[in-house]
């Protein structure tokens, strides 16, 4: 079996009834499986400290200090400095 073979999809049916029946299929899996990832990080203390943890790490990035002069360049609303500055230096004009 070759690689086109392998990969193709002319046996799959492609009328609005089969997938209609697909998607009745998948939402009732859905609605009978078990608890949501919400409820997991509920029940396991240790999931819960981590997924708290990386929330704090990503609001500490992006949250600019108190009592900085200067936001984080992420944050700063000047351009960026153009190629010739940084090729030649800061008399360079922009």
């Amino acid at each position: 079996m070759d690689q086109t073979e392998r990969l193709a999809t002319s046996h799959i049916p492609d009328d609005p009834a089969h997938w209609d029946a697909q998607a009745a299929r998948v939402t009732l899996r859905v609605l009978q499986g078990e608890a949501g990832a919400l409820a997991w990080l509920a029940s396991a203390p240790g999931a819960m400290a981590a997924a708290l943890l990386v929330l704090a790490a990503g609001v500490a990035e992006v949250v600019p200090p108190s009592g900085a002069a200067t936001p984080p360049a992420i944050l700063r609303e000047e351009a960026p400095p153009s190629i010739a500055a940084l090729l030649v230096g800061e008399g360079a004009e922009q």
